[in-house]
């Protein structure tokens, strides 16, 4: 089943008039889409009442914040605005024996940075134990990825980008003007080598190229992308949202564009918004020269024809501006544009150990591994990163050090967590595929 959500105003839809004051009022709907009876619309609201619930709840459970005593829920509310409108279109839907039902959302306006599978069914679990959930980056290649047609042949090869330098780049080292302090990820590194242990294993293959330290710089990722068939990369990330009311000339003020473009500060351009970094991204001349800052719109321009998964364990990978009818566009997109048949990115800034621990977890259900005494046989792609999430979820609640960990340099550090506390879902639910679900 899709769920195609559509931001609209009274110009895209005659029907909807302007309020009293003579400003367009945006609106969302929900598009039901299945194989086995008409599109259903659901009308969801205004866009505004929805978007001020999601900015509250990014900023209590996507940061792990508690509410205030006397603030609203927003994971009640949006349940109420968003899916108890959407659950009774989803009662029968089918699933293989011993599956959960797949639910494909294509997401629009407000809900582009929302993990719907974080809100709670009439039961009371939250929506991930019923359901699993994909993105569809770019609607024009559904189509094709219903097509079922497998490309993976011969033996796979991976790249696996992380415990990357920030302060350091090949060649002369630069020590102008430190611009930022991007700090540095020692999960990462963890994660890179679990990884290819897995890998190796369960493909009794060697074919892994590790970039790490000062060696996993732009350039390097770029050339050795193309080819591969798996690609994790650990490393930061960053989404600039674009100005509201000022649609041009405001990247002067926006160091991160200007870094990457000093001269033109292209900032109506969406695919300079969003990238990942790479060594030596500290140091204004290393930046300027463009080793450090790999964009969405460089992504787009790559030959990934044969990539099956890329995974980006970073930041904000998730992100992107939301365009009617085409998605949203990010990195997620860009990827894929690229030719990557699943990517999977996050909504947030997620914490160095958890998002080690989902992806060691991921790429063991992924491709198969010994996990206490027992053969863990490979999963699909969307159900292993879901019972990677709900594994984390449940680690969580039973390690209060785990907990004290994931709060550090939060408020509050010393209250107890109960099951409803927003770190977990800080912890675990920022990240969601997008593509090939299988």
């Amino acid at each position: 089943m899709l769920i195609d959500f559509f931001e609209y105003t009274h110009r895209s839809v005659p029907d909807l008039k302007p309020n009293h004051k003579g400003e367009e009022e945006k609106r969302l709907v929900a598009f039901i889409v299945d194989r086995d009876r008409e599109v259903v619309v659901v009308p969801l609201g205004k866009c505004e009442i929805i978007s001020k619930q999601v900015e509250v709840w990014r900023a209590s459970y996507g940061r792990g914040y508690r509410l205030g005593a006397n603030q609203a829920d927003p994971a009640v509310e949006l349940q109420k605005l968003v899916w108890d409108k959407l659950a009774p279109q989803l009662e029968n839907l089918k699933a293989p024996i011993g599956a959960v039902p797949v639910v494909l959302v294509s997401p629009d306006g407000p809900l582009a940075g929302f993990p719907l599978q974080t809100l709670k069914g009439n039961d009371g679990k939250i929506l991930l134990e019923h359901y699993m959930f994909a993105h569809v980056a770019v609607p024009q290649h559904l189509p094709t990825l219903l097509k079922n047609n497998p490309r993976l042949v011969g033996d796979p090869k991976a790249l696996l980008v992380g415990g990357i330098d920030y302060d350091q780049g090949p060649g002369p080292k630069s020590r102008g003007e430190l611009v930022r302090r991007f700090v540095t990820l020692p999960g990462t590194l963890k994660e890179i080598e679990a990884v290819r242990t897995t890998f190796e294993r369960a493909f009794r293959s060697e074919t892994v190229e590790l970039l790490r330290g000062s060696a996993a710089d732009k350039p390097s990722v770029v050339k050795s992308l193309p080819g591969k068939q798996y690609v994790l990369i650990g490393t930061h990330g960053f989404y600039l949202e674009a100005p509201k009311g000022e649609p041009a000339r405001t990247g002067k003020r926006d160091p991160v564009v200007r870094w990457l473009h000093p001269e033109t500060a292209l900032d109506q351009q969406s695919g300079l918004r969003s990238g990942l970094i790479f060594a030596g991204a500290n140091w204004s001349k290393t930046v300027g020269a463009g080793n450090a800052f790999l964009t969405a719109l460089e992504v787009g321009d790559l030959d990934l024809e044969r990539t099956e998964l890329v995974v980006l364990s970073a930041c904000g990978t998730g992100l992107g501006q939301p365009q009617a009818g085409e998605g949203v566009f990010g990195l997620q997109r860009a990827f894929a544009l690229a030719g990557a048949r699943t990517v999977i990115g996050s909504l947030w800034n997620v914490p160095d150990e958890a998002t080690q621990l989902l992806m060691i977890r991921f790429h063991e259900n992924l491709w198969g591994c010994e996990r206490d005494g027992k053969k863990v046989a490979p999963m699909g792609r969307a159900r292993a990163l879901r019972e990677a999430q709900l594994w984390l979820q449940k680690q969580i609640a039973t390690d209060e050090k785990f907990q004290k960990r994931l709060r550090s340099g939060l408020v509050p550090e010393d209250t107890p967590v109960g099951p409803d506390d927003p770190v977990f879902a800080f912890a675990w639910a920022a990240f969601t595929l997008a593509g090939d679900w299988r």
